[in-house]
């Protein structure tokens, strides 16, 4: 394991990194002392479920080229009886593989048979600032985790019908 980490912690390009992909960048890490996990290993992963889910779309006699989404649901912050305490946030792991996201209250898509990745994000309002500091905006989003967009969670709804139409097309 040691080997790998060091590779994947190594600043220079290697096959992982993925050069004209927001994802070269970003990178995750829980702070000081701990290892870097380039945001490029989240899009390969990414990328490597793209490609299953197409082949198997063509696996099926699909008559034309394979297109839809894939959406996920990331893990969501729990509230102890009805009282304000909060237990430890864990993101749900298959969210995290893929995207590599901290934050609760996501949602994400990835496009077929591109791969484009989509986080959407919840925007909670002042009250939210004032007990737990700044939520990070959509655009802070797309330079941490290194996808190709994020919108606010109320654009979901919009986004995936507007997708699924262009695939019916």
């Amino acid at each position: 394991h040691a080997a790998l980490l060091r590779r994947i912690n190594d600043p220079r390009p290697s096959e992982v990194s993925m050069r004209d992909s927001p994802a070269r960048a970003a990178e995750f890490s829980l702070g000081a002392h701990t290892y870097r996990v380039p945001a490029a290993l989240h899009a390969t992963n990414r990328a490597t479920v793209t490609a299953l889910f197409v082949a198997a779309l063509r696996a099926r006699d699909v008559p034309a080229e394979p297109a839809g989404v894939i959406l996920l649901q990331g893990g969501e912050q729990l509230e102890r009886h009805d009282t304000d305490h909060e237990p430890l946030f864990r993101q749900e792991s298959f969210f995290h593989y893929l995207f590599g996201v901290r934050e609760a209250g996501c949602y994400a898509a990835i496009s077929l048979p591109d791969g484009r990745a989509t986080l959407f994000v919840p925007q909670p309002g002042r009250e939210y600032e004032v007990v737990c500091g700044k939520f990070p905006s959509p655009a802070e989003f797309v330079q941490t985790y290194g996808v190709d967009e994020a919108v606010a969670l109320e654009g979901l709804v919009p986004w995936l019908a507007e997708r699924l139409a262009r695939s019916d097309a």
